[in-house]
């Protein structure tokens, strides 16, 4: 501990020369953020590597995934998470792994994103909004997404239509089998959607943005 503490370098470089890895400090919120989105990682992929690096030094290397998202992305919306095991016919029995974000959230999200990048400062420019729904399967996993679409007038009477693709869901499985589908993203798409539907999204003029909201929020 005194080597590591007072000649640091020279603590490592014998580490190094013993084939051995030193963990000198812990990965801070910006090394994080970096990390994971450089290496365009899932957080599924994120936590196993943390785990095993974890079991493997017996030590913390990196701060929690939750503090990395809110350093990555403004507003991130924590995805629900489940596990399933799924045995089609005398096939070997699967781990299925889904993640799912409130598409609720992403829905307002996208839309003040995409008036704020656009510089569309007055709702009365906005005439109509559209959410289109639609997933595949590939590369060893389902992914559910959507597409928000803005019909637009300027002033002087020119449209324009704003469009924003934004993924909600990957369930991690071998194919596309609809029981799957059923027992991880359905039940959660379908209340978020009926949600949708059932509450208007409102458009308000706060300090030259749109923001928006849902009816009964």
């Amino acid at each position: 501990e005194y080597l590591a503490k007072h000649h640091s370098e020279a603590f490592i470089d014998a580490a190094n020369e013993s084939k051995g890895v030193a963990v000198c400090g812990v990965l801070d919120a910006e090394q994080s953020a970096a990390l994971y989105t450089e290496a365009d990682l899932t957080d599924q992929q994120w936590n196993t590597i943390m785990r095993h690096l974890r079991h493997k030094f017996n030590a913390s290397v990196a701060v929690s995934l939750l503090e990395t998202k809110r350093r990555c992305y403004e507003g991130y919306t924590a995805p629900r998470v489940k596990v399933i095991y799924h045995r089609e016919g005398e096939k070997e029995e699967e781990k299925i792994v889904a993640e799912y974000q409130d598409i609720k959230a992403e829905f307002k999200k996208a839309v003040e994103v995409l008036l704020r990048v656009k510089q569309v400062g007055k709702r009365k420019r906005v005439k109509r909004i559209r959410l289109v729904i639609g997933g595949d399967h590939g590369q060893g996993a389902f992914r559910l997404g959507f597409r928000v679409l803005i019909d637009t007038e300027s002033d002087e009477g020119e449209k324009e239509v704003l469009h924003k693709t934004i993924n909600i869901a990957t369930v991690h499985c071998k194919k596309e089998v609809g029981a799957i589908l059923e027992s991880t993203v359905i039940d959660w798409v379908t209340e978020d959607l009926k949600y949708i539907n059932e509450n208007r999204l409102h458009l308000l003029n706060v300090n030259r943005r749109v923001v928006t909201c849902f009816e009964s929020d």
